[in-house]
């Protein structure tokens, strides 16, 4: 018998007659319990940036995003004329509302 043939024997019998046989084979692959509930998902954050359309039209220069959806919306409506600043502003008070605040 080979050394490392000779190892893994030893290492098998030395768990086996301390009872961690059973642990071993009832646990799934990466050592994650198969019969655990699954962990719930994590909550998406939806983020907004300022990305120009190039469309004239300021009010949906801004691009929401919660990694799997998009949004763009169309912000202050009323305003003939808006800064980055106040889109910015809106989009902020937006990305409030999206993430539930």
């Amino acid at each position: 018998m080979t050394r490392p043939a000779a190892v893994a024997l030893l290492i098998g019998i030395a768990m086996t007659s301390a009872g961690c046989s059973a642990g071993v084979a009832s646990w799934g692959v990466n050592g994650v319990d198969p019969d655990a509930p699954a962990p719930a998902p994590a909550a998406s954050v939806w983020t907004c940036s300022y990305l120009p359309t190039m469309d004239d039209d300021w009010h949906n220069d801004v691009l929401c995003t919660n990694g799997t959806e998009e949004q763009r919306p169309y912000l202050l409506e009323g305003d003939d004329f808006i800064t980055e600043d106040e889109i910015m502003q809106a989009a902020r008070e937006y990305e409030t509302v999206l993430n539930g605040g």
